[in-house]
């Protein structure tokens, strides 16, 4: 079945709940939850139908979204990243792109297909 159509059967949406809100969560997550949510609040719902209308970078709230350590989630803190797990990953992306859905690609890139490989196969050299 289609995402889209099983969030929409769980009514997660609508009823303002997400994954975080299925289960219990460790303090942390609760913690980068709400972070992430008042900044896709805050930042990027009042610029998201402007960003996807005119096609632009939001780099304004990108380079904030690092500021918050959201664009390398994953990333060992011995190379500048927050350490954290994928299910902290995973709270983040669902709550920037719930606010943006440009902004949570380009997160979700970063923390994926740029940082993942670089942190895996990189070398100290």
């Amino acid at each position: 079945m289609h995402c889209a159509r099983i969030v929409a059967r769980l009514g997660l949406w609508r009823s303002g709940r997400s994954i975080a809100s299925l289960a219990a969560l460790p303090e942390t997550h609760q913690m980068l939850q709400k972070t992430c949510r008042d900044f896709a609040d805050s930042e990027l719902v009042p610029v998201a139908a402007k960003i996807d209308r005119e096609h632009c970078y939001p780099a304004e709230q990108i380079a904030r979204a690092g500021d918050l350590g959201l664009m390398a989630i994953t990333l060992s803190e011995r190379y500048g990243g927050t350490g954290l797990d994928y299910l902290a990953y995973a709270i983040a992306m669902e709550e920037i792109s719930r606010g943006c859905a440009s902004a949570g690609v380009i997160m979700s890139v970063n923390n994926s297909l740029y940082l993942g490989p670089i942190e895996r196969y990189g070398s100290e050299a």
